[in-house]
């Protein structure tokens, strides 16, 4: 059996043979999940301490996998590990706006060029960082059906081909549950 020690203090443990998501969520941490396979990242975790094994790694780009990040659904862990919180701005994806098109008074289509790999499927909930402000977005076309991600914006304030900006997937989406921080606690 695996110790797995959280930011806040809490032992918890991971069955020989469980991957550490299921062992999470069987002791009642409230942790965002989707496709339970490692493509999604929904669930993306770091690791402060610990051996991370490699496929849970897989699909990671090099700078979170060098900022130990890792995905729990396909992590069997070979001995104790230490989570840390995810760092907000280790998961943003900087962006440059392609076009814009509006929909009605307050919903506008953004075209966007990722400037790095973005995971994301039609349907999800994103967050668009425009000159330090967040904006509510769904995503309309990813970044797998067209180079382009494409997502539907509301209350967005104005914006400019070639402006550049950032998304990261929303923790509040609708497919997934929110993490409750107070479940870390003893």
């Amino acid at each position: 059996m695996v110790t797995i020690h959280t930011e806040l203090h809490r032992n918890l443990h991971c069955e020989p043979g469980e991957n550490l998501l299921t062992a999470l969520l069987r002791q009642g941490v409230d942790v965002a999940f989707s496709c339970r396979g490692g493509t999604c990242q929904t669930c993306i975790q770091r690791c402060a301490q610990g051996e991370i094994p490699a496929r849970a790694q897989r699909g990671l780009s090099a700078d979170l996998i060098t900022k130990r990040y890792f995905m729990p659904c396909v992590c069997e862990p070979t001995s104790d590990m230490v989570l840390a919180a995810p760092q907000a701005q280790d998961l943003l994806c900087p962006c440059r706006i392609e076009a814009i098109r509006p929909l009605d008074d307050k919903r506008t289509l953004v075209q966007l060029e990722p400037l790095r790999t973005v995971s994301a499927e039609v349907g999800d909930a994103f967050v668009l960082k425009v000159e330090g402000c967040d904006f509510a977005a769904r995503v309309t076309q990813s970044p797998a059906q067209a180079y382009y991600l494409e997502l539907e914006v509301s209350s967005c304030p104005a914006l400019a081909v070639d402006q550049e900006v950032q998304v990261h997937r929303a923790v509040t989406d609708s497919r997934a549950p929110a993490p409750d921080p107070k479940l870390w606690d003893e």
